[in-house]
Formats: structure tokens, C-alpha cells, sequence
């Protein structure tokens, strides 16, 4: 069960199912045996997939426009039904304006810039302010701070927690542990396509979990 209004953090050696968990969570990838219940009503991929936004590990794959300016208004502008717009209109101040997405993520300087013409870094946080600029009421991201440097890590952060809202649930697989301490309320670690624990976000029980995935990772060569 993860509950909406919080930032939970999913955890895990590499090829333990976490980004296919969140593709089908998302509607993204459709199986026979998947069942996500909002509100105790199964949703269907299709309805996953206008509730939701994902942001990829490799996200070239998701930008499309020519500018960066764009590509933020491009998730500004995402379908959403007319009782998603409704039950966003009492929390819309979760929602930043595409302009506060810009300038928080330091990408104000680069917005007619093509989005592909950007460094690893950069393009990573062109497509964490596309998902927040959307307002999707589940936001899932991959590895978000692959390729960042520490202060834009810290603006990432206060970025996704001033877009905390209590219709809105925020799914990070990470292993950035300095990451996580400023964004996280609850941590899932998994294993073997299975949730194995579902803790609080806690400094000394997190920073655990991960020296125990970083040392099963040097032992079985990178499996972090």
C-alpha cells in the first residue's frame, strides 16, 4: 500500500524488478497479473496512463520537442480528464507554474535550447520539471540524479517537495542515499519482484539498508 501525500523511495539490487514494478504500476507496461486498486477500484493501464507521469533512466527516450521551454510546457499541457482538473483545482499549489519549473531547476538560461543538445545532467532535469509541470497525480522517477552534480541533487529536491500534494503520490527507485535523506517519507526495498520491507524514512535505518546493498554490490560485482 503506498499512500497519496507522501514521497516513498524504492530501493533494491539492480535487476530485482523495481523499474518494471514501476512500468506497470504506471500503465506503461501491461500484464496479465498486475492489480493497482485507488481508492478500493482497480484501475486499468489505460486510466495508469492519465493518472500518471514517469520519468525514465534513459530519458532521451522522452523528449520530443525542439526547446527546453517546450518540453516543459509540453507536460504542462498533458490530457487530463475534466475530473482530474477538478480535483486538481484544490491543490494546484502543488503544481508549479512552467515558469517557477524553469527557474527552479536552473534551466531559465537554457530554455530555447534544444533538449537533446544538453548534457546527461541537464536533460535530467528538463524531463523532472516536465513531470512536475504536468501535475499527474503519480510521478515515478528512475534514478533521477544519474549524472547530477550536488547542488543542482539539492534543487531537484526542493523542487519535488514543494510540489508534495495531498492528491499526489511521488515514487522514486534510487540509490541516492544523500538524495533520499531530503525527500523521502517512506522507504520500499525489493527483491526478486518483491516488496520485502516498507519502513519509515529514517536516517540510520536507510543508511543500513544501503551499506548492505553496497556491500552485496562489490561481492557480486556492481549489482548495485
Amino acid at each position: 500500500t503506498m499512500d497519496f501525500g507522501k514521497v516513498i523511495a524504492l530501493t533494491g539490487k539492480n535487476g530485482q524488478g523495481k523499474s518494471t514494478f514501476a512500468q506497470c504500476l504506471t500503465g506503461l507496461l501491461k500484464t496479465k497479473k498486475d492489480s493497482v486498486f485507488l481508492n478500493g477500484k482497480k484501475l486499468n493501464a489505460k486510466k495508469r496512463l492519465e493518472l500518471s507521469y514517469m520519468v525514465l533512466q534513459d530519458v532521451g527516450y522522452q523528449l520530443f520537442t525542439e526547446s527546453v521551454a517546450d518540453e516543459i510546457a509540453l507536460g504542462k499541457n498533458k490530457k487530463i480528464s475534466a475530473e482530474q482538473k477538478a480535483q486538481r483545482a484544490d491543490t494546484a499549489g502543488g503544481t508549479p507554474t512552467a515558469e517557477a519549473v524553469l527557474k527552479a531547476m536552473h534551466l531559465t538560461e537554457l530554455k530555447d535550447k534544444h533538449p537533446l543538445s544538453l548534457s546527461g545532467g541537464q536533460k535530467q532535469r528538463v524531463s523532472i520539471g516536465a513531470a512536475v509541470s504536468s501535475g499527474a497525480r503519480i510521478i515515478i522517477m528512475d534514478e533521477p540524479t544519474s549524472g547530477m552534480d550536488y547542488f543542482h541533487m539539492k534543487e531537484t529536491a526542493a523542487l519535488i517537495n514543494a510540489c508534495r500534494a495531498a492528491d499526489r503520490l511521488i515514487l522514486i527507485i534510487s540509490h541516492d542515499f544523500e538524495f533520499l535523506s531530503l525527500v523521502a517519507d517512506e522507504l520500499l526495498l525489493m527483491e526478486k519482484g518483491k516488496i520485502v520491507s516498507q519502513t519509515a524514512f529514517s536516517a540510520a535505518q536507510a543508511e543500513k539498508i544501503f551499506e548492505q546493498l553496497r556491500s552485496d554490490g562489490e561481492e557480486g560485482k556492481g549489482l548495485l
